[in-house]
């Protein structure tokens, strides 16, 4: 694993991770940075960067972010993913809302609402009182459902259909 910042002194911490991964394919990258920008968050991702947190995250989060980055789950600060989720919906063409039920069950979409709030499997299942382990199931019947491979793929594909809004994100 690889803990870098945006901005660094010869090159940025996003080409620093293109380049670790590069010759690393199996190490994570986390970027503790102090850019609230959705626009880093884009690069990031685009880049196949797994986690990007602000720097003045708490350190107990901080601790769960890195084991949940080591462990291949996308760990995204809630503050520029709002943000982030915003721009790509504006960006979207108009689509017509699902005027059926939801593929999802109503726990499903529970979690799915939850994990747009940026809150990580752990705190979801605090949250819901069911285990780490069952919102993981959770996310992964959800994933085939949609035809998805990741959580922020799930959560635009959420907002897009209606079944979360925007507004309910913090």
């Amino acid at each position: 694993m690889a803990i870098l910042d945006i901005s660094m002194p010869l090159l940025d911490g996003i080409e620093a991770g293109v380049r670790v991964s590069a010759v690393s394919p199996s190490t994570r990258i986390l970027l503790l940075t102090a850019y609230d920008s959705p626009e880093y968050v884009k690069r990031a991702l685009q880049a196949g960067i797994t986690g990007y947190l602000l720097k003045q995250v708490d350190t107990s989060t901080l601790k769960s972010s890195i084991r949940l980055v080591c462990s291949g789950e996308l760990v995204i600060d809630s503050a520029p993913t709002a943000d982030l989720l915003q721009i790509l919906m504006e960006k979207q063409a108009p689509s017509q809302k699902d005027t059926q039920r939801p593929v999802l069950n109503p726990r499903e979409l529970e979690v799915l609402g939850l994990v747009a709030q940026g809150r990580s499997n752990k705190e979801v299942g605090a949250a819901l009182f069911i285990s780490e382990r069952t919102v993981q199931s959770h996310m992964l019947n959800t994933f085939k459902k949609l035809g998805v491979t990741s959580r922020t793929a799930a959560v635009l594909h959420a907002l897009r259909q209606g079944w979360v809004k925007m507004d309910e994100l913090p």
